[in-house]
């Protein structure tokens, strides 16, 4: 439960760089289909965290979308 409240009182940029801070976006189970956040997250891996070149629109979208497949990701794995 504190994960989730945590979640919604961070805003996107803080959480990103918290992710990026815990695991450099190593496990993020991102394919080429979705293509714009598969770019983001390569990038990010390859140059670092430099959320400051995206607008704080996308940046909200990337981090629910990240949020979404870590978690889905350890459901899936927990079976």
């Amino acid at each position: 439960m504190w994960n989730k409240l945590a979640r919604v009182t961070t805003r996107p940029i803080d959480q990103l760089y918290k992710d990026y801070s815990d695991h450099q976006f190593q496990d993020i189970p991102v394919t080429e289909d979705d293509v714009e956040l598969y770019k983001f997250v390569q990038d990010v891996r390859k140059n670092g965290p430099v959320f400051g070149n995206y607008p704080a629109e996308k940046l909200e979208i990337f981090e629910e979308r990240i949020y979404e497949l870590r978690k889905n990701n350890l459901n899936n794995s927990a079976r």
